[in-house]
């Protein structure tokens, strides 16, 4: 009852609480940005907009995050590759092996900021008609990261 006399009184938040308790389940939650948990630099799976089908997959298979950056000449991020993605493209059978990283790719891609809290990002991926489990993270409208549902549970501690 004191406890709770003096939380009001001296009007502390969660955010106080993530202060003084920062290694907590709810320091973590109030704390953790997108970009203390996404993968970069050479963990990244990008492929070009040209890619073929065959180095999409093999891409994909090797950087084993369940999905692929689809990069464009100028090195920007013009759309992403998931697993669903490629089940879905594989409806077209006899097209399938010949089709290009831009045949697949959904060009309109959600993506988070690299400076929003961790918890944001989980929501941003579940709360949505259809829910992903890979986010790509920009800065400034440059690729720097991707981040997956998996990542974030473990930070947030769902």
């Amino acid at each position: 009852a004191l406890a709770s006399i003096l939380i009001e009184r001296r009007h502390f938040k969660p955010e106080n609480f993530a202060v003084y308790h920062p290694g907590g389940t709810l320091g973590r939650r109030l704390l953790m940005k997108v970009r203390d948990v996404m993968h970069t630099g050479d963990n990244l799976p990008l492929v070009n907009d040209t890619s073929s089908v065959d180095e999409v997959i093999l891409k994909m298979t090797k950087k084993r995050l369940g999905a692929v950056c689809v990069m464009n000449l100028e090195n920007k991020m013009v759309g992403i590759i998931t697993e669903g993605d490629l089940r879905r493209a594989l409806s077209k059978k006899e097209e399938f092996f010949k089709m290009k990283a831009e045949n697949i790719m959904t060009k309109d891609f959600t993506y988070a900021d690299e400076g929003i809290m961790a918890i944001e990002a989980l929501d941003l991926m579940e709360n949505r008609e259809n829910q992903i489990s890979v986010l790509p993270v920009m800065k400034n409208g440059e690729l720097v990261g991707i981040v997956r549902v998996h990542d974030l549970l473990n930070v947030v501690g769902r």
